[in-house]
C-alpha cells in the first residue's frame, strides 16, 4: 500500500495551484484556461459548468488514465459528462462513510447536491483545526458570463445530520459521492506531473520512490 500522505501532499499542492491559492483565479487566467481546456470562454460561459474540470485535471496530473477521466488531452472528453463521470459513472466513486468520525481526506474528490440540479464537485483539502472543510473549487461563481470568480479555495461547515454529511453554510448540500485519493492512486499508470505546484524536492523524491510503473521522477517544471 503506497504512503498516501505523500500523494495527499502532491494532490493538495496541485489543487491549490490550480485554484490560485488565496487569491483565486479568473476565467481569463492562463492556468484556469488550461484546467478547463479553453471550454469556459465566451459565448459559452453563461451555460458552462467547470466544477468537474478540476477533479478530472487532478486525476490526469496524478497519472490516472482511465477512460472515465473526462479530458480532451487524453482523447476521452464527452460534453456534459464531467459530473457524471466522477459520480455514478466512476467505478471508484462511492457514497461517503456513515462513521461520525469520518471526514474527506486531502485530495479526495467530492460531489454534493440536494436536488440533482444543484450538483457541485470540489477537491477536499482536509478539515482544519476549527472543523471546517477546506475545498478547492472551480465554477466558483456558478454558470456565469462574468470572468470572475473562476476558481477559489473556501472553508465550509462540514456537519453530520440525520440524512448524511452536509457541506456549506447558507445553502448546505449533502455529500453524495467521494473518490478517495487512495483508490485513485491505485490506478496510476503514467508519470505524475506536478508542474506549477509549490512542492519540495523531497516530495518529488518521495513520489518517485512510491510511483509504481516507471523509474523516472514525477515531472516538475
Amino acid at each position: 500500500m503506497p504512503d498516501i500522505s505523500v500523494w495527499q501532499m502532491g494532490a493538495v499542492a496541485l489543487a491549490e495551484y490550480a485554484c490560485g491559492y488565496s487569491a483565486g483565479r479568473s476565467k481569463d487566467d492562463p492556468v484556469y484556461l488550461g484546467v478547463v481546456e479553453h471550454r469556459d470562454v465566451p459565448p459559452n460561459r453563461a451555460v458552462y459548468s467547470s466544477c468537474g474540470d478540476l477533479g478530472h485535471w487532478l486525476l490526469e496530473r496524478l497519472g490516472v488514465r482511465e477512460p472515465w477521466v473526462n479530458r480532451a488531452s487524453l482523447g476521452h472528453y464527452v460534453v456534459g459528462a464531467n459530473v457524471a463521470r466522477l459520480g455514478l459513472g466512476c467505478p471508484i466513486s462511492h457514497q461517503p462513510p456513515i462513521d461520525p468520525s469520518w471526514s474527506p481526506g486531502p485530495g479526495d474528490i467530492c460531489e454534493i447536491w440536494n436536488t440533482g440540479t444543484d450538483a457541485h464537485v470540489f477537491v477536499s483539502l482536509g478539515v482544519d483545526q476549527s472543523g471546517k472543510l477546506r475545498t478547492a473549487n472551480y465554477g466558483a461563481g456558478g454558470m456565469s458570463a462574468a470572468a470572475s470568480p473562476g476558481s477559489n479555495i473556501a472553508e465550509s461547515p462540514f456537519v453530520r445530520s440525520g440524512t448524511g454529511w452536509m457541506v456549506g453554510q447558507a445553502h448546505p448540500r449533502k455529500l453524495q459521492r467521494v473518490i478517495r485519493l487512495a483508490d485513485a492512486v491505485a490506478l496510476v499508470k503514467a508519470q505524475p506531473n506536478l508542474s506549477g505546484a509549490q512542492v519540495s524536492d523531497d516530495l518529488i523524491d518521495s513520489l518517485k520512490a512510491l510511483w509504481i510503473g516507471d523509474a523516472d521522477a514525477p515531472v516538475r517544471s
